[in-house]
């Protein structure tokens, strides 16, 4: 007897720690299952970014150039010379890689090897005409004035 009076207060106290059933009225009201589908909010695309140029950059003349074996070598300004071998794979623009062009290039080491990715060859500027020291393109200087 004394095992149901237990197991009976046991049983109400657990029934009171459970919550109350709310009243119909009480409960807030459901959404319709259209708003419930409804899509969510698109969020507003960020500006395209524009992509890195991978590689390293590399200025200069071509110095030497080997088309069986697809290699070449540029001196920079500083006197540098770097070896490096072009693929099918490289994009070449601005002419035909020659001896002695000015380049503008990027590349990638892999296997101990420098990789041009990029080739850029610029159209070399004319030395300028009377080019003794004078100034071109600028006004002559005033003629004395008369005495």
């Amino acid at each position: 007897m004394i095992m149901g009076a237990l197991a009976s207060v046991l049983l109400a106290g657990w029934i009171s720690l459970l919550p109350s059933q709310a009243t119909p009225a009480a409960l807030p009201p459901r959404a319709s299952s259209a708003a419930a589908k409804a899509p969510l909010p698109v969020p507003a695309k960020t500006p395209a970014v524009r992509a890195r140029a991978h590689g390293i950059p590399l200025s200069g003349r071509v110095s030497g150039l080997d088309p069986a074996k697809k290699t070449f070598s540029v001196r920079d300004p500083a006197g540098r010379e770097t070896s490096l071998v072009y693929t099918g794979a490289t994009k070449v623009s601005g002419g035909a890689l020659k001896v002695g062009e000015s380049v503008t290039l990027r590349y990638l080491d892999k296997d101990t090897r420098h990789i041009a990715t990029t080739i850029r060859i610029s159209v070399p500027s004319p030395p300028a005409a009377g080019s003794s020291g004078a100034s071109s393109g600028a006004a002559p200087p005033p003629s004395p004035p008369p005495s």
